[in-house]
C-alpha cells in the first residue's frame, strides 16, 4: 500500500506539496530500510549496481565539473529519485501470494490513475486559462515542480501502458476512459512529444501483436493512418487547437519532411544546443565537463542556460564516453532481458521491450537519465525482470 501511496505522491507532487511528497517517499525508504536490518538481506540485480556505479561517477565528475553546485544539484536529485524508486520497486521482491506480474501492473495501474486524476485537474482548473492562447498546460501548476515538461513524462508512460493493458491484457470500460482523458489531456498539452512516443509505442506492439496475420496488419496500418490525418487537420484547422499545439506539429513535420528553417523558437534553440553539446563533447570526450554542467558551458559560449534537450549529447558532453556507455549499459541490460522473456510469451516483457525501444528514440529529444519518472520505471522494470529470472531458476531446479 505505502509502495502504491509513493507512486501517487511522484505523480500528484504539485498537488500534495514537496512536504507530502518527502513525507510519503522517505517513510517508504524506512520501511524498507527496517525490513532489511530485520531479515539481513537485500536484492541488487545488474541494473542497480549499474545506475550505482553511474552515481559514483557523477561524484567523481565534481572534481573537475566547472560548476559545483549545478553538480551538486544532479547528484542530489540522482541519489534521492534511485532511493525513493528503490524502495518501491521492492513491492515486487516482497514474499505473498501475488504474482510478480499482478504487482507490477498494480504499480503502474496507481501511476495511470494518478495521472488521469492530474489530468483531470488541468482539464477543469487550467484549460480554461489557456484555450485561445499559446500557454502551456500545467505551466503554471508545475512552476517550481520541473515545469510543465514533468507532466509529459507522466503522459506519455500512462499512455504506453494503457494501449498496451487494452491489447494484451484486458479491455475495460475503465481503461478506455482513462485513455481518452489522458490522449486529449495530451493534445491540449501541447507537448509534442507525447503524441510521437505514443504513435511509436503503439505501432511496435500493434505490429508485435498481429505480425503472423497481413490483413489485421494492414487493417491497423490504415486506420492509424487515416486517424493521423483526421487529428491532424482538426489540430490545424481550429485556431484554439492551433494556437496550442498545432503550429508545434506543423512546424515540427516542416523541420523533419522538408529541412526548413521553420520560425519556431523551441526547435530553432534545441538545435543551438544538440550543436553546443557536440562541441562540449569534442572538447572533452572521455569524462566531460562535469554532471549537469553543460548548462554552464552553454551559457560560456553564448548559448541558453539549458540542458542539451538530448540525453545522449547531455551525457558525452557532461560524462563522456564513459558514463554514456555506463548508463546505457544498464539499459542494454534491461533490453535483453525483456527480450529473452518475452520470447517465452511474457505479456509482461513485451510492454518492457518496446517502451526501452520507444524510449531509445524519445532520448534523442528527452534529457531522462536524471527524471525519477524514468527511473522508477527502470527500476521496477530490473527488479521484475530480475524477479522472473530466478523465479525461472527455482522452478527449473
Amino acid at each position: 500500500a505505502l509502495s502504491n501511496l509513493s507512486v501517487i505522491a511522484i505523480i500528484l507532487q504539485p498537488l500534495i506539496g514537496m512536504t507530502g511528497f518527502y513525507a510519503i517517499t522517505f517513510l517508504e525508504i524506512g520501511f524498507v530500510f527496517l525490513r532489511v536490518l530485520k531479515y539481513k538481506k537485500i536484492m541488487i540485480n545488474s541494473y542497480d549496481l549499474t545506475f550505482i556505479t553511474f552515481i559514483f561517477l557523477t561524484f567523481v565528475s565534481k572534481l573537475y565539473a566547472m560548476s559545483q553546485q549545478t553538480a551538486n544539484y544532479a547528484i542530489k536529485e540522482l541519489i534521492i529519485s534511485y532511493m525513493i524508486s528503490f524502495s518501491i520497486g521492492e513491492y515486487i521482491n516482497q514474499k505473498d501470494e501475488v504474482n510478480n506480474e499482478k504487482k507490477i501492473i498494480t504499480l503502474f495501474d496507481t501511476f495511470v490513475t494518478s495521472t488521469t486524476i492530474l489530468s483531470i485537474y488541468l482539464l477543469i482548473f487550467d484549460l480554461p486559462r489557456i484555450i485561445g492562447t499559446r500557454d502551456r498546460l500545467g505551466r503554471l501548476l508545475f512552476d517550481g515542480y520541473g515545469t510543465y515538461i514533468v507532466f509529459s513524462y507522466s503522459l506519455i508512460i500512462a499512455l504506453c501502458f494503457l494501449i498496451w493493458k487494452i491489447i494484451y491484457i484486458k479491455k475495460t470500460p475503465c481503461s478506455l476512459i482513462e485513455l481518452m482523458i489522458i490522449f486529449i489531456t495530451s493534445c491540449l498539452s501541447g507537448t509534442r512529444k507525447v503524441l510521437v512516443c505514443f504513435a511509436i509505442f503503439s505501432i511496435f506492439i500493434f505490429l508485435y501483436k498481429y505480425r503472423k496475420n497481413a490483413l489485421k496488419t494492414l487493417k491497423f496500418i490504415s486506420i492509424c493512418a487515416i486517424c493521423i490525418v483526421l487529428l491532424y487537420k482538426i489540430i490545424i484547422t481550429n485556431e484554439k487547437l492551433y494556437k496550442i499545439i498545432g503550429n508545434r506539429i506543423e512546424n515540427m513535420i516542416e523541420s523533419v519532411m522538408f529541412e526548413a528553417n521553420v520560425n519556431d523558437a523551441s526547435i530553432n534553440e534545441r538545435n543551438q544546443l544538440k550543436t553546443l553539446a557536440f562541441q562540449a563533447f569534442k572538447e572533452k570526450p572521455i569524462l566531460g565537463w562535469g554532471v549537469n554542467n553543460f548548462a554552464n558551458y552553454s551559457l560560456q559560449h553564448s548559448g541558453p542556460f539549458l540542458y542539451a534537450h538530448c540525453n545522449y549529447l547531455e551525457l558525452l558532453s557532461t560524462l563522456g564516453i564513459i558514463g554514456t556507455i555506463l548508463y546505457y549499459s544498464g539499459y542494454l541490460w534491461l533490453i535483453i532481458k525483456a527480450f529473452k522473456h518475452m520470447k517465452k510469451n511474457d505479456k509482461v516483457s513485451i510492454f518492457i521491450l518496446f517502451f526501452l525501444i520507444m524510449n531509445l528514440f524519445a532520448d534523442y529529444e528527452t534529457v531522462s537519465y536524471s527524471k525519477i519518472h524514468y527511473i522508477l520505471i527502470f527500476v521496477i522494470f530490473a527488479k521484475y525482470l530480475n524477479k522472473k529470472e530466478v523465479t525461472n531458476e527455482v522452478n527449473y531446479k
